[in-house]
């Protein structure tokens, strides 16, 4: 027997139908409710950038916003999620709009918000240029310690960027650091990019990137100067002193090497032919590793002055180291007579007892013997010529 449906059944049904599927979807949103969950700074990749081309100005990092259910959020991991922009359709330097796309999504999960969904992407040319570069230090050395010197392998470095940034370059410089240091030591320097201002320019690549630097550091000490002369003045001239406008210099070196120094000794000054004073800018032969301090030069006043001359006639000649036993005996007659040169006030004062002549005995047997007739020659005087050279003398036993 059939049944008649009628219209009331039929709303029944699609009532309870409806019921049912709130129910559920009632039921589906408390197990498993809508979530987001927000990455900060995500890394943005760039790819298939042309080879001679580069991006001047990555984006540091974007924000993102995802939306999913619960169990679909909770698939999401960080490592797996990219931020990429595609630049296969740059062929040439400029600037660009492109869009930022996220890869590596679960299913069924999407995107809310996004910080940066297209980037200004500014593509320069690569250029790889050579440079030198400047050493620079900062800090202060520990009390009583100069600086010697910064000593490094002499290299040129690489350079590689956009020639948007690359034109920028002033210098490359690299800072090694001096506070407290109060030893001779080594540091490996970073080297980096600066415009003109003094600002670091980043978004280049540097080789070598970095060097290493003997930094010496040392002491100093105030020494007094030791004057060398070399050669003979003009015949009849002699050197009558020299004054310097300063007695001591300020040598600097390593503390093991000052310790050694007493004075210090001059690069010889030449008075050959000399016939008139003149001064003379110090140099100084110094032990390696030690160096002058002292600011300015140094100068000598060597004063140069004419000599007289001056004839001592004598009238006895001492007989030194006699040996015991013996007597000597000058047998020749004399005449024995010198001629000096020394400056007018040296002379004035010389005679046969400030120069004494005298005959050296020593270790002689008895006998005849013709012996040199010597001199004791104070500073300052100079023998020119003499009447007699020799002399005999006859030794006898007592």
């Amino acid at each position: 027997m059939k049944t008649k449906i009628g219209r009331e059944q039929i709303m029944r049904a699609l009532l309870s139908l409806f019921l049912a599927f709130f129910l559920w979807v009632s039921a589906t949103a408390n197990t498993n409710p809508v979530k987001t969950v927000r990455f900060t700074n995500l890394p943005v990749e760039y790819i298939n950038v042309a080879e001679g081309l580069v991006v001047d100005n990555p984006l540091e990092g974007i924000n993102v916003r995802f939306s999913g259910t619960a169990t679909q959020i909770s698939k999401i991991n960080r490592t797996d999620i990219r931020a990429v922009v595609d630049l296969s359709s740059i062929t040439r330097a400029g600037e660009y709009t492109l869009e930022v796309v996220i890869e590596g999504l679960p299913e069924y999960v999407s995107i809310s918000d996004i910080s940066d969904k297209y980037a200004l992407v500014r593509v320069g040319n690569v250029i790889n240029t050579s440079s030198g570069f400047v050493l620079e230090s900062s800090g202060s050395l520990a009390p009583g310690c100069i600086l010697l010197g910064a000593y490094y392998d002499d290299v040129q470095v690489s350079v590689i960027g956009s020639d948007n940034v690359t034109e920028n370059i002033a210098q490359i410089k690299g800072y090694y650091d001096l506070s407290g240091k109060n030893t001779t030591f080594s540091t490996e320097v970073i080297l980096a990019a600066y415009d003109a201002a003094g600002n670091k320019i980043d978004k280049v690549t540097i080789s070598p990137e970095s060097v290493e630097v003997y930094v010496q550091v040392g002491q100093t000490r105030m020494v007094p100067i030791n004057v060398i002369l070399e050669g003979e003045p003009e015949t009849g001239f002699t050197v009558e002193g020299i004054t310097l406008s300063s007695p001591d210099i300020l040598l600097a070196a390593e503390s093991y090497l000052l310790d050694e120094i007493s004075k210090a000794d001059t690069i010889p000054i030449s008075v050959s032919g000399a016939s008139q004073s003149f001064d003379a800018v110090l140099g100084f032969d110094l032990p390696e590793g030690v160096s002058v301090y002292s600011e300015g030069d140094i100068v000598a006043h060597v004063t140069i002055d004419k000599v007289s001359t001056k004839t001592i006639v004598y009238n006895n000649i001492q007989l030194r180291n006699v040996s015991g036993g013996t007597t000597g005996i000058i047998t020749d007659e004399l005449d024995v007579a010198i001629t000096v040169m020394a400056n007018a006030d040296i002379l004035e004062g010389l005679d046969e007892e400030s120069i004494p002549a005298f005959i050296d005995l020593a270790g002689l047997e008895a006998g005849e013997h013709e012996l040199t007739i010597q001199y004791d020659i104070p500073d300052g005087v100079t023998i020119i010529d003499t009447t007699q050279k020799t002399v005999n003398v006859t030794v006898r036993n007592e």
